[in-house]
């Protein structure tokens, strides 16, 4: 028999304490078993975009999101604008505290796919590996390094410099 137990709002993360008995048609009960489960974390509200990111390395800032049940880490998948190969990974919180904040949640960035637009997907699961819904946010990697910069072009103006730029 499977036996559903509502849980409110606001309870996400948390560990539950549940009493269990059996009884018959003529009243007669067993005795009572005690368990503990743990609901699923709630869904992250707070992923951001860190400064360090690179063109080749996307640096996310996650903010664990309350409960009862350390975070254990978190599951991250990503594609470029337009296209539809998905990468992913997994990695370990560093703080796993239930409101501590990680900072260091890396996603590596194939090599020419400096200034794209990457939207990223990311979960996190608990102690006793129970998942987040996915948060779904759209960053950009840095820009690659420029290719040429060259003074080529010739002026016949006494105080102006024209440069010529290749971007990547």
């Amino acid at each position: 028999v499977d036996i559903s137990l509502p849980i409110q709002s606001g309870y996400g993360n948390t560990q539950v304490d549940v009493s269990v008995n059996i009884w018959n048609k003529r009243d007669l009960s067993s005795s009572w078993l005690d368990i503990s489960t743990s609901t699923a974390p709630d869904a992250l509200t707070d992923v951001s975009h860190n400064e360090t990111t690179t063109n080749t390395n996307i640096i996310l800032t996650v903010q664990n999101n309350g409960g009862t049940e350390d975070i254990s880490g978190y599951s991250l998948k990503w594609a470029y604008s337009g296209q539809t190969d998905v990468s992913s990974n997994h990695q370990d919180a560093t703080n796993q505290g239930v409101n501590a904040k990680n900072t260091n949640i890396s996603l590596p960035i194939q090599s020419g796919y400096g200034n794209t637009q990457v939207d990223v997907s990311v979960n996190i699961w608990n102690v006793h590996d129970l998942s987040s819904s996915w948060y779904d946010i759209s960053t950009s990697t840095a820009p690659d390094a420029l290719a040429d910069a060259s003074q080529n072009v010739t002026s016949t103006v006494y105080n102006t410099i024209h440069l010529q730029i290749q971007n990547n």
